[in-house]
């Protein structure tokens, strides 16, 4: 199923619309006439312009997973799932393209108190934690404008209060939000590309092999070390790899 071009304008500018919008609307329709190809480079058009959204993202997964690029398919749902954590859709298709990937690879579950932590953190998108920790920081300090302002007891009392309370909320957005962007500085995560790559001991050509790995897995990304990087797996394996047979979500 495609995503509807309105709420990807919502993430863009008004001047950019007649830009973009062509694009868009001839992917749809190389889509629905079974031209995935075609799709994909219309697709691409949009981001090569510069854009984002995950109504993009998750049709190209679409078109991708048509041409049966399965690789290439989890990785455009996870990027649309990135902008967009709640969105059913997207969230069903990772689910049906993960049934094409060959590795079977079992998460344990998380402590607790860790998996309350990070659902709170990735609730929201970035944009909309942005979007609310600036609207709750706008309205403490008119609150304590209005305050400073205000004459009368009672009326300076109401408004105190009223301001704590935003200040409580608005500190724990602020929370949420710079561990949601520490998150994505430090967790970088990406998806296999290849049809089967090797995952070394080291950072060698010559390293022993430990295990391999198929395209669409998705795994969490290390150091660096000359043309390779270390990964790491839900199931707390690690190992090392040629970067290029990975693209980061």
């Amino acid at each position: 199923m495609k995503k509807s071009l309105a709420y990807l304008l919502m993430f863009l500018p008004i001047l950019a619309e007649a830009q973009i919008e062509p694009f868009f609307v001839q992917g749809n329709n190389h889509y629905q006439n079974g031209e995935y190809g075609e799709a994909v480079a219309a697709y691409k058009a949009v981001l090569q312009a510069g854009y984002e959204s995950p109504e993009l993202y998750y049709n190209l997964g679409n078109a991708y997973f048509k041409l049966q690029e399965i690789g290439k398919a989890v990785l455009y749902y996870e990027k649309a799932a990135k902008l967009a954590p709640h969105d059913a859709d997207i969230a069903h298709n990772i689910q049906m393209a993960q049934l094409y990937v060959v590795d079977r690879i079992e998460t344990p579950p998380p402590f607790f108190l860790q998996k309350y932590w990070t659902q709170a953190v990735m609730f929201f998108s970035r944009t909309q934690l942005a979007r609310w920790t600036l609207v709750l920081y706008l309205l403490l300090m008119a609150l304590l404008l209005v305050r400073a302002l205000t004459s009368g007891w009672s009326r300076h009392r109401n408004l105190g209060s009223f301001a704590s309370a935003v200040a409580v909320v608005f500190a724990l957005c602020l929370l949420v939000f710079v561990a949601r962007e520490r998150n994505e500085r430090m967790v970088v995560q990406a998806v296999v590309m290849q049809d089967r790559i090797k995952v070394l001991s080291s950072p060698a050509a010559d390293a022993n092999p430990v295990f391999a790995l198929h395209k669409g897995v998705k795994v969490r990304v290390g150091e660096q070390s000359g043309p390779f990087v270390q990964i790491e797996l839900p199931d707390g394996k690690v190992g090392w790899v040629e970067q290029d047979g990975l693209e980061k979500i």
